[in-house]
């Protein structure tokens, strides 16, 4: 069983592992405002992700890009940690920020 939820969260990792083409050239910062000619994007991004906050980094500048930005700001990063089977212990990594459209230099 406990193979089984391993391979399972491997196989949604690979999903999301990687930035797209477009969220790599989305730059971002944490405790940093963007330059004051951005101009924010309606939505706040969240993104949720157990065991990696590459992962979560990644998956939020993935949704910026999609979403038409190309500047993000990471407002929170919590890492929480409970039982899960066994003895094993879940971590997970959530993350809010805030996307913009910046002018490019």
């Amino acid at each position: 069983m406990r193979k089984l939820i391993l391979f399972l969260a491997l196989l949604t990792a690979c999903k999301t592992l990687s930035l797209t083409e477009k969220g790599a050239k989305v730059n971002y910062y944490t405790k940093q405002e963007p330059p004051a000619n951005c101009k924010q994007l309606p939505a706040t991004i969240n993104s949720k992700y157990n065991y990696d906050q590459i992962i979560m980094t990644n998956t939020m500048r993935n949704d910026v890009a999609e979403a038409g930005g190309n500047f993000l700001v990471i407002d929170t990063i919590v890492l929480t940690q409970k039982p899960s089977v066994g003895d094993m212990i879940h971590t997970e990594y959530e993350g809010t920020g805030r996307g913009f459209v910046c002018p490019d230099k």
